[in-house]
This record gives C-alpha cells, structure tokens and sequence, in this order.
C-alpha cells in the first residue's frame, strides 16, 4: 500500500484559532528533511491536508445515483467511511468501462450509458455554482479487471480541478432488452428505437 495524503479537508477542518503553519510542501525524500516548503500560507482549514499511512480493510466505499428521474439513472456519488460525506464524481476521464462499474456495484447490471457534462442537471435545467458542490473524486480510471470503483485510481480524495458542468452521470438499462423496444405496433412488430443517451 502506498500511503496516500489527502486534501480538502477530508477529515474535517481544523479550528480557526489552529494555525497553519506550512505551505506548498514538496519531498523528495523519505522524511521531512527531503521537502522544500514554505512557512508562509495563502490557505483556509478546508485546504487541510490528511493522510492515509496504511490500508485500512474496514475502510468501505458507497456509491449512489442522485439527480435522476428514475432509480437506475442520475449522477454517481460517493463516500468513504472515513469521512462519511457524500460528493460527485467528476467526468474527467469518465467512461463506459467506469460507468459498468458502478452499474454492478449497484445491482442495476452490466450494461451501461457514462453520461459527462452534468448531462441530469441539464436535463433538468438546473444551474448549480461550482461553490456548492462537492466533488469527492477526479480522473476515475477503471482498468477491466476491476470489480469496484475503490479498485480504480484517482486523484487523492476530494482534489480536483473541476466545475458545475462536470458532474459524471451513468443510466444502468439492466439488460439489453430494455435498451431496445418495438414501437408503434405490437409485441411481435414495430419501428425499432435504441436507447442513445439516457
């Protein structure tokens, strides 16, 4: 395991009164005596660094889909135990390999649409300010050998470079069938539709 620091105030901010007393910090080394730094900050306490030193087996992820019309279809969200808040994933980098993920995870099947572009807040033309988002995680890559989203590499939880409009989506039609339906006739005949972007 990789230890892994952590910005954005994972673990929650630290009191106002607590100063900050670095900033900038860069190693190269193994131990603080390898790091440039500057003792002088332009930071707030929702900036606060954490860090993860070993793996934790109990740590748990949830994902669920949020700003949908139906219970198969809406902008994924995400959280850890470790800090039990709810945020977006951004759709840098998000794909269909990604998207089935997270079909699966959630028992809504293999099959899947990757949405990107806040594609259910346009929708719904909902205008959101990027100040009132969350984005928990950034540049999700999924390799097809994973079976969870937490399998995935990532920026470090809560970094990102995101705004309103990048908010990745995924639609989970179940199985193939209900991706195509027959209309304008019966069960044995009609105009064949596909569905194409949720």
């Amino acid at each position: 395991f990789k230890p892994q620091a952590i910005g954005g105030a994972f673990f929650g901010p630290a009191a106002d009164h607590v100063p900050i007393l670095l900033d900038d910090v860069n190693c190269f080394g193994p131990d603080i005596s390898n790091c440039s730094m500057y003792r002088q900050h332009n930071c707030r306490h929702n900036e606060d660094v954490g860090l993860v030193c070993q793996a934790a087996a109990n740590v748990q992820w949830e994902i669920r889909l949020t700003d949908g019309n139906t219970t198969n279809t809406g902008h994924v969200q995400v959280r850890s135990s470790l800090n039990n808040t709810w945020g977006y994933i951004c759709d840098d980098y998000w794909n269909i390999t990604t998207a089935k993920l997270v079909c699966q995870e959630l028992g809504l099947g293999k099959y899947a649409i990757a949405h990107s572009g806040s594609y259910f807040h346009k929708q719904a033309n909902i205008s959101i300010r990027t100040s009132e988002i969350y984005f928990a995680l950034d540049d999700v890559r999924c390799t097809e050998n994973a079976t969870a989203l937490r399998q995935c590499s990532h920026l470090p939880w809560g970094q990102h470079n995101c705004i309103s409009t990048e908010i990745a989506g995924v639609t989970c039609p179940g199985n193939t069938s209900d991706m195509v339906r027959l209309v304008g006739g019966s069960d044995n005949y009609g105009r064949v539709e596909v569905l194409h972007n949720g």
